[in-house]
């Protein structure tokens, strides 16, 4: 059984965070962050500042900009719905939004953990996303919903305790008729 990521996008819920942020669309754009393995992508919009006031990952990774990663210096940090980085209203930076195009209806990325994904191969290029829609002050939530994917759980483990069932009595009849001709 292979499994896969479903990339269709969760709600959002709000933090009042400046630096959390969470992108509108449809499950394909992604942010791109600098790792040692090189740039990687993400959803995941929790975002934070270094020490040096590099705009980084919950893994310390950095978030990149248009011009690169994002140094934010000052006060008041603004994140405008284009991914517009405002410090002190100067523009610093733009998100540096991707989004990749799918191949038979999944996206070409594979997992690599701390939420980051990278390409599958190398025909699976990111295109910049020219009007990446982005929402300060919230992140996105899981888009597994809990209920269903629980009652799903319990309907399986019933069959399965089912077939459990219907396979002890067939053992059982097996081991009747095998004493009854093995005896007779």
């Amino acid at each position: 059984m292979q499994s896969y990521t479903q990339f269709q996008p969760g709600g959002f819920e709000q933090t009042g965070n400046d630096l959390d942020v969470a992108l509108e669309d449809n499950g394909e754009n992604f942010f791109v962050v600098q790792t040692p393995q090189g740039r990687r992508f993400t959803r995941s919009g929790n975002f934070s500042l270094d020490p040096n006031g590099r705009l980084i990952t919950a893994a310390g990774y950095s978030v990149l900009g248009e011009n690169g990663p994002i140094v934010i210096r000052g006060g008041k940090v603004e994140i405008a719905t284009d991914g517009t980085v405002r410090v002190d209203g100067q523009e610093v930076d733009r998100l540096l939004v991707v989004h990749f195009t799918p191949v038979n209806g999944r996206l070409p990325l594979k997992k690599e953990g701390n939420n980051l994904f990278r390409p599958q191969d190398a025909q699976s290029v990111p295109r910049i996303t020219p009007n990446p829609r982005v929402r300060q002050g919230y992140l996105e939530a899981s888009n597994v919903g809990l209920v269903q994917q629980m009652a799903e759980l319990i309907r399986i483990t019933r069959g399965f305790e089912a077939y459990q069932r219907a396979i002890l009595v067939a053992d059982s009849s097996l081991n009747m008729l095998i004493q009854r001709v093995g005896g007779g």
